[in-house]
């Protein structure tokens, strides 16, 4: 990206492959957790199983927001990368304080999906407001 010999169409194509190893992965480990969780670390974390899935989400949403970043940052766009997590953490503060009352660790982990969603968001449309289809990836 840096060199601007990357085009948004392989950035796209990047974002597929990382976000289907992600989601498949996420499928995997979620069907594995009832065994997973107690086997690595013991029956008192059985309760975890039921998050596992929700957090798998998370975490293969914030993928689609790391390859944004990370391409802005290439770009030499620091200030557009850095913007989704500058809005967002206080946001994920902000709901978790609301729905860990209401719903304990499930409100959580749907706090951290939520919040992930929006940097993935913001993110996207940081990144494509410096990039045009058929060019390299340079601001």
């Amino acid at each position: 990206v840096a060199s601007g010999s990357t085009r948004i169409e392989d950035v796209r194509r990047y974002r597929a492959i990382v976000l289907g190893v992600m989601a498949s992965g996420a499928l995997v480990l979620t069907a594995a957790a009832s065994t997973l969780i107690p086997a690595l670390v013991g029956e008192r974390f059985r309760g975890a199983v039921a998050l596992l899935g929700i957090m798998a989400l998370a975490e293969t949403i914030l993928a689609s927001y790391v390859v944004d970043v990370h391409v802005m940052q290439g770009q030499g766009r620091f200030h557009a990368a850095s913007l989704a997590s500058t809005v967002c953490g206080p946001l994920i503060v902000l709901l978790d304080i609301v729905l860990i009352a209401s719903n304990g660790p499930r409100g959580a982990a749907w706090a951290t999906v939520i919040g992930y969603s929006a940097m993935a968001v913001i993110g996207h449309a940081m990144l494509r407001r410096g990039t045009t289809t058929g060019s390299p990836v340079r601001s």
